[in-house]
């Protein structure tokens, strides 16, 4: 699978959770994206489909918190992207300083998340890594046209003193406003906060301000799937549902089946089966 965004990330909750509202995201808003839960092919040696995956991307996303700092396959990737010099874009969910990633993140701007809904944080992940694609000549897919010298007024030309040349953005993403619309402007806290940088959600359009272009923007609303963080992701049912026909038939039609200390359930939106207590 060809991608350009590789999404590095701990195994355990919320950081599962969050990595699969990014690739949804991305994907949903035409970016290419591999993450290991999505991505990896049955019967292939995990670690060299990891590595390879790492290598063939152009931007690595890291999730990043107390539980990927920990992980050893998170620093195995931050380490590969490193070496082969790929950006690396850390999305911190959590409010706590790198220790063991420290030395491949220390230098590089993070993107906050965790003060607000990660939905409303995602067009600025959008906007950066269309940004670093851009930057490296991957047009087509960072702004959705070939001629990047006709995106966004974008003029491929060295910055003067007089004159500050702003990233490129796509203009079938964010579209200028004059101004925001009645119902933001006439509620003052939605105003200000829509002014302090905030994204406002409507029930079409998702609205903001941008600071770096000073104008008011608006994007078509990508609704995320709902996430049910009690479900998990397992690789095949247990024995007792394999051994019966009329219980596995059961499974596979879509029916919840009860066991001792779990339910299971098989999800066709994800094509995967899932587990959670009882």
């Amino acid at each position: 699978m060809s991608h350009n965004v590789f999404i590095s990330h701990s195994v355990k909750e919320p950081d599962q959770r969050a990595a699969e509202a990014v690739y949804d995201y991305l994907r949903a808003s035409g970016i290419t994206c591999f993450m290991d839960t999505r991505n990896l092919v049955p019967g292939a040696t995990y670690h060299t489909q990891l590595a390879t995956a790492v290598k063939g991307s152009k931007v690595v996303v890291l999730i990043f918190s107390s539980n990927s700092d920990d992980s050893e396959a998170v620093g195995n990737e931050m380490a590969i992207a490193r070496n082969n010099k790929i950006s690396i874009i850390p999305l911190r969910i959590e409010d706590t300083p790198p220790r063991k990633l420290e030395f491949f993140i220390s230098t590089t701007q993070w993107l906050d998340v965790f003060r607000l809904p990660l939905e409303e944080q995602l067009p600025r992940l959008l906007e950066a890594i269309r940004h670093h694609l851009n930057r490296q000549g991957d047009n087509e897919q960072a702004s959705g046209r070939v001629d990047e010298g006709k995106a966004a007024g974008w003029k491929q030309q060295q910055p003067s003193q007089k004159q500050a040349v702003e990233p490129p953005v796509a203009q079938h993403d964010w579209i200028q406003l004059d101004s925001p619309p009645d119902w933001i402007t006439q509620d003052p806290k939605l105003l200000s906060a829509l002014n302090s940088g905030k994204v406002i959600r409507g029930k079409i359009y998702l609205y903001r301000y941008n600071s770096n272009r000073r104008c008011y923007e608006k994007k078509q609303a990508v609704v995320l799937p709902t996430y049910h963080p009690d479900w998990t992701d397992i690789d095949s049912p247990p024995h007792w549902i394999v051994q019966d026909r009329e219980v596995l038939g059961s499974l596979n039609s879509g029916k919840v089946v009860k066991g001792k200390n779990y339910l299971y359930r098989y999800n066709k939106d994800r094509q995967r089966y899932q587990k959670k207590s009882r």
